[in-house]
């Protein structure tokens, strides 16, 4: 069974002639950007397509039969949460560009104006992008993590703190005890909890070293080349 392209990519469009052309200039860009690419004439169908089967690239006009481009973004992002969606707009059509970027759109193309490197840059960029948010949600998770992970151990900490000291008194008095001249029976039972309390007296201290855990919290930051590196946190 043949490998899974590294992408897939999905134009919507209702125009099947701008579908055509706009294959022909991802055909160009094959060799760095190599694509299975997925049709859909206008928003209903593209959602479909993306309920169906992963897709890591929308390339969404706006101007369709069916609804706007614009109504559609959210509805593919709730579907697929970690879609790169790029808008394709008219010329001039500012406004629509900054709508389309607020609703979640990664990136725009103006329509006609549309060559085969700037297709290959809005997508790269897109899905860095997307590849960026998802790096930091990750990160995010970890700190929280590890936040909680501390405030565990310093709850443990302070648990042991208020019980460690009367465990240590009650097992101290009965050390005393066991030198009293008492029954068998009675010394047996003073044996029997001297015995526990020492255990829990041990358990504790076990407990006490598991403060000495720290766990270490990170952020990443570029380093040289862009490459991710890990930052302990003070």
């Amino acid at each position: 069974m043949p490998a899974r392209p590294q992408f897939t990519l999905l134009l919507v469009d209702d125009d099947a002639m701008f579908r055509a052309g706009t294959r022909r200039l991802l055909w160009i860009t094959r060799e760095a950007l190599p694509f299975d690419i997925v049709e859909a004439g206008d928003g209903a169908q593209a959602l479909q397509v993306i309920q169906r089967q992963p897709v890591d690239c929308v390339l969404l006009d706006n101007q369709m039969s069916g609804g706007l481009g614009l109504d559609w973004i959210p509805k593919f992002l709730a579907a697929a949460p970690d879609l790169a969606v790029v808008m394709i707009t008219g010329g001039g059509d500012e406004r629509t560009a900054v709508e389309a970027m607020k609703k979640g759109a990664m990136d725009y193309l103006v329509k006609g104006s549309m060559t085969a490197e700037s297709l290959q840059r809005a997508i790269t960029n897109a899905l860095e992008k997307v590849e960026m948010r998802k790096t930091l949600a990750r990160q995010r998770a970890s700190l929280i993590d590890a936040e909680r992970q501390k405030v565990m151990v310093e709850s443990l900490a302070t648990a042991c703190h208020h019980i460690g000291q009367p465990a240590t008194v009650v097992y101290t008095i009965l050390q005393m005890m066991m030198k009293w001249d008492l029954p068998p029976g009675q010394k047996q039972m003073l044996q029997d909890a001297l015995a526990s309390a020492e255990s829990l007296v041990d358990d504790i201290h076990r407990l006490q070293a598991i403060n000495e855990y720290r766990p270490v919290p990170y952020l990443a930051s570029p380093g040289p080349g862009g490459n991710i590196v890990e930052v302990p946190a003070d």
